[in-house]
């Protein structure tokens, strides 16, 4: 009577014996690894420690045995060099498999469930899962189980109602089929109907996109994977994400229905990884496909995020004009949810530019179509906002009662981006109340996260908080370390209102240590980039000028401003610092 596979546990035993495979087995995921792939054969196992013994074998008898299968398929010289060979595991666990097709007979088996009706089927049904699955999936009959577990071919784990082959058996039965690739094609149509009746998990949409794929069906295959890549990206998984979608741009076909989406998701994703030049590239190339196509949400889409980069690059002019094209579309086309993202976008821009009143009515409206739409998620991250905004206004108690809203949805909805920037309201609130330690643990917080899915704006805001709460500690040291780092990853990623923003706070932080002349170089240039991107925050630099210019000298500051700016930059910052002090007076 044949005795069935080892199961994982025990397989694992069986390793701890053997030598060689117990140097290469060494954590539990290679020989879990092993098991899946040899399987649960004790003489498959020992051919795998033979092989990795360069063909010696713990026993003589698995020796002899193994010198003579090589023989039969190599020839005598030819088996001596191979078997002589240094192997790696994958080497070893390759090799493996075809000799052991061979001694367990896999031929003989086969012609064995042939005489049983549906045997055959349901072997092919379970051969291209990777992984075991429960034994009443789509074309798997209870009644048949036992003869296909007593061929050895199969593993039941009776205790959790489980099936798997092994990939080795897989291989070789799907190479014995021969030309015939209708039942694999059914069977992973079968499979893909299994995964995609579970949970709905991550690793479940995973699978199933792979048996479509292996199907054939492309179309059905696209669907599954936008809807991966769009939880990778709402999860912060943006790495991930990223090579997914470049691998389905690989067998997608140009003409495809979603090609022009993942063209624009990749750009998004560059965007949020830092790559201004990539996103930007990326969201032409998309907007040049939806407009061939006449596709008008994703043309307007696609306008937004330009608006959105731009917006980040510090272009505050171009940013609206960007949402004011998107904004037209969006409510020709009565499109609601695109009509909440502009809005919010719009108060972002108004928010920045000092105008709050603006940016409230804006996120408001914003708000009010999110909540009408049930989008519980696009609701929270204005939510956050409006939290960020009454931060500014000195509302700390509003602050605080938007913030936590927000990042108990970020929480449940698992969005890391939104959790990052919650925890950093959450320190700016500590911060701004005078708790230096509770803001220390919330910026650490939100470093942490953005470190993780490498957020670098998001980075770059963080280390220029942590650069603001080491000055208001008195460590300048520490401060201007903070405020360099921001300023290194602005710089990277060419956004000039941060870049703008470090510089000024860096001519603040000389200007406290007596590093006059420093300070008005720092100033000097957050000026000059300020006075092109439409913002308030310029005059903070030209109070500072001023007050430098007043201290050393009209000529000294023209020295410095012609070493940092050149004659005709400096020029046009004097005038802009001129026409503040009359201002003022």
């Amino acid at each position: 009577m044949p005795v069935g596979p080892l199961s994982a546990a025990e397989t694992a035993k069986l390793l701890w014996s053997l030598p060689h495979v117990d140097r290469h087995a060494d954590t539990g995921a290679r020989a879990d690894r092993v098991w899946r792939v040899v399987g649960g054969h004790p003489r498959s196992l020992e051919y795998l420690d033979a092989l990795l013994g360069q063909g010696h074998g713990r026993f003589d008898d698995i020796t002899d045995r193994l010198t003579r299968a090589v023989t039969t398929r190599l020839g005598p010289d030819a088996a001596t060099t191979w078997l002589a060979q240094r192997r790696t595991l994958d080497a070893a666990l390759a090799h493996t498999v075809t000799l052991a097709a061979d001694d367990v007979l896999l031929g003989d088996h086969l012609r064995h469930l042939a005489t049983i009706p549906g045997a055959t089927d349901m072997l092919i049904a379970i051969s291209v899962y990777r992984e075991p699955v429960s034994a009443v999936a789509p074309g798997l009959d209870a009644g048949l189980l036992d003869a296909l577990v007593g061929s050895s071919l199969v593993h039941h784990d009776a205790e959790r109602e489980l099936v798997f082959m092994h990939r080795w058996t897989a291989i070789e039965l799907h190479r014995c089929l021969g030309p015939d690739v209708d039942p694999l094609l059914l069977a992973h149509r079968a499979a893909a109907e299994y995964w995609q009746q579970r949970d709905g998990d991550l690793h479940a949409l995973t699978e199933a996109r792979h048996h479509l794929l292996a199907a054939g069906d492309l179309d059905a295959a696209a669907t599954v994977t936008r809807t991966i890549s769009r939880r990778l990206e709402r999860t912060g998984a943006w790495d991930q994400a990223a090579v997914l979608i470049h691998d389905t741009l690989r067998w997608l076909p140009g003409e495809a229905a979603y090609f022009g989406d993942y063209i624009h998701q990749l750009g998004t994703l560059a965007h949020r990884l830092g790559d201004y030049a990539e996103a930007e590239q990326r969201y032409r190339q998309a907007l040049a496909i939806f407009e061939q196509r006449g596709e008008q949400s994703n043309r307007a889409s696609t306008y937004l995020v330009l608006g959105m980069l731009a917006h980040d690059r510090g272009g505050y002019s171009e940013a609206e004009q960007r949402y004011r094209q998107a904004l037209v579309i969006f409510e020709q086309l009565d499109n609601r949810a695109n009509l909440a993202s502009t809005h919010h976008q719009l108060g972002a821009l108004a928010k920045e530019r000092g105008d709050y009143d603006e940016a409230e009515r804006q996120y408001l409206r914003s708000l009010a179509i999110e909540e009408e739409l049930g989008n519980e998620a696009g609701a929270a991250v204005t939510d956050h906002e409006l939290g960020n905004l009454a931060l500014r206004r000195g509302d700390y108690a509003e602050a605080e009662r938007r913030n936590r809203q927000s990042m108990a949805i970020f929480e449940r909805v698992g969005d890391l981006d939104g959790l990052g920037a919650g925890h950093q309201l959450a320190g700016m609130v500590a911060h701004h109340q005078h708790d230096y330690a509770e803001a220390e643990h919330r910026y650490e917080q939100a470093r942490a996260i953005r470190e993780r899915i490498g957020d670098q704006r998001g980075l770059a805001g963080t280390h220029h908080q942590l650069g603001l709460l080491a000055q208001d500690r008195g460590d300048h040291a520490e401060a201007e370390r903070c405020y360099r780092r921001s300023l290194a990853i602005e710089e990277r990623l060419g956004n000039q209102a941060g870049i703008a923003t470090n510089l000024s706070q860096l001519g603040t932080l000389c200007a406290a240590t007596d590093r006059t002349g420093e300070a008005a170089g720092f100033h000097l240039r957050a000026v000059l980039i300020r006075a092109t991107i439409d913002t308030t925050q310029a005059s903070v630099d030209l109070e500072r000028l001023a007050e430098v210019r007043a201290a050393i000298g009209a000529e000294s500051l023209a020295r410095i401003g012609a070493q940092v700016l050149g004659h005709d930059g400096y020029l046009a910052v004097a005038k802009l610092v001129d026409a503040h002090e009359a201002e003022a007076a």
